[in-house]
């Protein structure tokens, strides 16, 4: 191995792409082993990407900070600065060539989805909880599924499959937040559970939260009724083969349905140690749902 000042540079921006996916998505570490090397190296790009918009919504309890970190992104991201810029993961970004013309118009789609969820008021109801887990999710799929060059998913899988992806990331930044308040949750889920907000702010580990986790699951697994055979091939377009990329999003959705079915009955802090860590299942998960597109 090199150890020229550019690849000690390469490996060091590596490892703090690494460190920033498992702060937010350990199960990464199981999905990412069944992609080739050229893709998983974008993948760390891209996924250490995800992660830092994501701790916008779990770390930064200032708005306006928030949004300020928001448009040094972009700057970053869009802007001239992009072929310049000596952050981390923007250089792993540049280094992979996980952003390419061809897909910098799904990462400009992805920073405004953020933004838009930055101004976002709550939901009105579950169709609303759902629409808004699509967007959350949505762009940050296409950018994944571009790395091959093609989006070869069903349309109504797109729909979905990333309304649950986007739940979970909601219920993730929510265990990982400060402040958790769960301001995204319709008032008509809160209503029929007789819970309200400070209810769930004041007490990470009340029977409020437990129950609230509880619903909010099986709303997810009532949007895939798949369950465990989401990495069947009828979530791929019939007209092209399974690639890489979507392999390994497609593992990343069964990872996130098994999430689904592990959270139940938990409360902030028990959902927060669920997501902070990776178990062997998990991997037999990612093994088996692997093995099963590669048929």
């Amino acid at each position: 191995m090199s150890d020229s000042p550019a690849a000690l540079q390469s490996q060091s921006d590596r490892e703090f792409c690494w460190e920033l996916i498992l702060r937010t998505r350990p199960n990464f570490s199981s999905s990412c082993l069944y992609t080739a090397r050229e893709t998983s190296a974008r993948l760390v790009a891209l996924y250490a990407l995800f992660s830092s918009l994501e701790e916008l919504f779990c770390r930064v309890t200032d708005e306006q900070v928030a949004q300020a970190k928001l448009v040094w992104w972009k700057t970053q991201l869009l802007g001239k600065e992009y072929t310049t810029s000596d952050h981390p993961v923007t250089r792993h970004l540049r280094q992979t060539e996980a952003i390419t013309s061809a897909s910098i118009g799904y990462v400009q789609n992805l920073l405004n989805s953020t933004g838009q969820r930055m101004d976002h008021g709550s939901v009105a109801d579950e169709t609303g909880l759902k629409e808004l887990c699509v967007v959350v999710a949505l762009d940050q799929m296409k950018l994944e599924l571009s790395l091959d060059g093609a989006i070869p998913i069903s349309p109504w899988a797109i729909e979905n499959a990333c309304a649950v992806v986007g739940l979970v990331q909601l219920l993730r930044e929510s265990s990982r937040g400060v402040a958790p308040t769960y301001s995204w949750v319709p008032l008509t889920v809160l209503a029929q559970l007789g819970v309200n907000r400070s209810e769930l702010a004041q007490n990470r580990d009340s029977e409020a939260v437990r129950k609230l986790i509880s619903r909010l699951c099986a709303m997810g697994l009532n949007w895939l009724p798949a369950g465990s055979d989401v990495c069947k091939r009828p979530l791929l377009a019939p007209s092209l083969p399974g690639t890489t990329a979507a392999r390994h999003w497609l593992i990343q959705l069964r990872l996130c349905v098994r999430l689904l079915q592990k959270l139940p009955g938990k409360t902030t802090s028990g959902a927060s140690r669920i997501f902070s860590r990776t178990t062997a299942g998990d991997v037999w998960c990612a093994w088996r749902c692997a093995r099963t597109l590669a048929r």
